[in-house]
């Protein structure tokens, strides 16, 4: 878990992930945590693997048709495992555990 610092633009920036820290390749949670420049931007990721992944910001080409992009900050969390993973729901404004749970299994996609 952790941000970069505000390096990722359209060429590639590639993230390694501590050392030894995963055993094997992870499911892997990221955007972007900025928004600079005029045009907008999602984040990318390829290569993924157990010691880091390339992240890239692709910018959208309906203002435009250039696809350079400025530098950003990403956002990322990484999970190993291969079992149910699960959790319980928390209801901020009320501060309290919600009385349902929540899984996914390590094959289902993950959607933030």
């Amino acid at each position: 878990m952790g941000v970069t610092d505000d390096l990722i633009t359209h060429d590639g920036f590639n993230l390694n992930f501590e050392s030894n820290h995963f055993t094997k390749i992870p499911q892997l949670l990221a955007s972007l945590a900025t928004t600079d420049g005029s045009d907008p931007a999602v984040l990318r990721y390829n290569n993924l693997t157990k010691d880091g992944t390339q992240l890239t910001a692709q910018e959208d080409q309906s203002f435009d048709e250039e696809i350079n992009h400025t530098t950003e900050r990403a956002s990322f969390f990484g999970i190993q495992g291969s079992d149910l993973l699960t959790g319980t729901q928390f209801d901020p404004l009320v501060a309290n555990s919600l009385d349902s749970q929540v899984g996914f299994n390590a094959q289902d996609p993950i959607v933030v």
